[in-house]
């Protein structure tokens, strides 16, 4: 999936990077590294996991727990911090991150917050859940009030700000979300089935998105 139309802050400093690349921690499948793109910025890749096809794009084998970049003036993570969250993440992930900045660059981080309403991105909600439940590695959605909770009360907590708007991102393919739930259903074959036959019936929609943004401080 992916996050669009930007945040009018993000664009902003976009359009005021004068060198130097985006990077993207944990690009993944590319998505959002295309839309990145669109904007006319050029962008670095990162992600752990090493490229399958030619198709893929991938500029730097590396952890995102453990980046190897320093003096970067904008840092993107999208999608990825709720995989990696836990009550140690702000110091164990969210300081590295910041390290690799700039004096006055940019993090900016990406995450889904669907809503209880409309129906469809309530569905959304569910399916995610659902799936946080089933699939090891994944976590479960991190909603921008956790975040903003365990960051402003932090050493670091004057530099960040964040926001949260809809997600106009083409809507995910329903008989994708429907093969994806059935073939990692487990032990909650009911719960899957029935949420399954409601993707199937009443579609499914991202609903909206939140943006952190953190401004590494002067020298």
């Amino acid at each position: 999936m992916s996050f669009y139309p930007l945040p009018a802050t993000f664009l902003t400093d976009l359009s005021r990077l004068s060198f130097g690349p985006v990077v993207e921690l944990g690009s993944g499948d590319g998505r959002f590294t295309s839309i990145l793109r669109d904007t006319g910025a050029s962008v670095w890749t990162a992600d752990r996991r090493p490229v399958l096809s030619e198709a893929e794009d991938l500029d730097v084998l590396a952890d995102a727990a453990h980046p190897p970049f320093r003096g970067i003036r904008i840092l993107v993570v999208a999608n990825l911090l709720k995989h990696l969250w836990d009550d140690s993440a702000a110091e164990r992930l969210l300081v590295p991150w910041i390290e690799c900045l700039a004096p006055e660059g940019c993090l900016y981080i990406f995450e889904d917050q669907p809503m209880h309403s409309p129906a469809r991105a309530d569905i959304y909600r569910r399916v995610q859940d659902l799936l946080a439940r089933i699939v090891p590695w994944r976590g479960r959605l991190l909603l921008r009030e956790q975040f903003v909770k365990h960051t402003t009360s932090g050493r670091r907590g004057a530099g960040w700000t964040s926001g949260q708007q809809p997600n106009q991102f083409d809507p995910p393919d329903s008989s994708a979300v429907i093969s994806l739930l059935l073939n990692a259903r487990g032990t909650l074959s009911r719960e899957v089935k029935d949420l399954a036959e409601r993707v199937a019936t009443e579609g499914i929609e991202y609903g909206d998105y939140w943006w952190a943004r953190y401004e590494r401080e002067s020298v």
